[in-house]
């Protein structure tokens, strides 16, 4: 694969290939890219103001750790970026600054997978499915209660 296959200038779409050792799956996983961006306002009064705000793009990796990013098209990189990878359970599994200067638009980091936990099943105690709905509805209207809702009983047809 070139280079050019993933970086469009024009889009400035950055491609971030994670690796590990033990080929295991990226399925689950997320990058975050964290920059500034800079916008260019006019006053009323006809000035030009710059102002910078902090912005955040999420991507979900590939089962083989692929992630793409594009970036507004009035996108201009001066300033670091901050690289983020996440398990499917929210796990940070990687934090890395980028100055500006050395980001490019294929970057490789060595990440090991986090393997997803098999499911569990909520313990609760053996209920009869009408006790269950019962109960919960009590909570409900005791919670409403409480918060200052009026509730108003109207037959059910």
């Amino acid at each position: 694969m070139e280079l050019n296959d993933f970086y469009d200038l024009e889009k400035r779409v950055i491609s971030i290939q994670l690796c590990n050792t033990a080929q295991n799956s990226y399925h689950g996983h997320r990058v975050t890219i964290n920059y500034s961006q800079r916008t260019s306002l006019t006053t009323p009064a006809g000035v030009e103001a710059i102002v910078w705000s902090g912005a955040q793009m999420v991507a979900d990796c590939s089962a083989e750790g692929r992630a793409t990013f594009t970036f507004p098209a009035n996108f201009i990189l001066d300033a670091d970026i901050y690289l983020r990878v996440f398990a499917e359970d929210g796990t940070l599994l990687l934090r890395r600054p980028i100055p500006a200067a050395v980001v490019t638009s294929y970057m490789i980091f060595d990440v090991e997978p986090q393997a997803s936990p098999p499911p569990t099943k909520p313990k609760m105690a053996p209920q009869k499915d009408g006790d269950r709905f019962i109960k919960t509805l009590n909570t409900l209207l005791e919670r409403a209660h409480s918060r200052g809702v009026q509730l108003i009983e109207a037959p059910v047809s």
